[in-house]
């Protein structure tokens, strides 16, 4: 197990350090908009019942940034508000979600492009007397096979991160 971590390390977010920080980036901001827009259901539900804005401080602030902006505090101001700021948030989450599985897709293909290209290399340079003894399709199996692996680890590893985020913190 550790012989295969290491090789993915050293072939996959080694040479590609700051691509695989701004995914895990980007994973990390898909679970804050997921938890916000859970997280502000409670300030919601007690700005619809009418509680007291001083027992929420989230309820509080909302109702001073209203009152700044000249609305008033009313509970169906508040009410509207948050709505509107939890649609705003689900609508990033949704797209930070479509953009994290694209952006895994899109380095899984670049990965793969690249690691097929090093094999191939590989293969041009290799002795006359290896390529005589190995057919045609034992080579192409060679460049092939683990360069798809990779390919399929890394997009599993986007949808993966994608459902993680999406059923941990719902």
């Amino acid at each position: 197990m550790s012989h295969r971590l290491s090789f993915y390390w050293k072939v996959i977010v080694n040479p590609h350090l700051a691509s695989f920080i701004g995914l895990l980036t980007l994973s990390f901001g898909v679970a804050v908009a997921g938890m916000a827009t859970v997280g502000l259901g409670v300030p919601l539900i007690d700005a619809a019942m009418g509680t007291a804005s001083d027992q929420n401080q989230i309820v509080a602030i909302i109702a001073g940034i209203l009152e700044n902006m000249g609305f008033g505090s009313s509970k169906s101001y508040l009410i509207l508000f948050l709505l509107v700021l939890i649609s705003l948030i689900a609508i990033a989450h949704s797209g930070g979600l479509f953009l994290q599985q694209y952006w895994a897709a899109w380095l899984a293909q670049k990965f793969r492009a690249s690691i097929k290209l090093k094999l191939f290399e590989r293969t041009l340079t290799a002795p006359y007397a290896y390529l005589t003894q190995r057919d045609r399709g034992a080579l192409l199996y060679d460049i092939n096979t683990p360069s798809q692996a990779i390919y399929q680890v890394m997009d599993l590893f986007g949808r993966m991160a994608g459902m993680f985020w999406l059923y941990k913190f719902r």
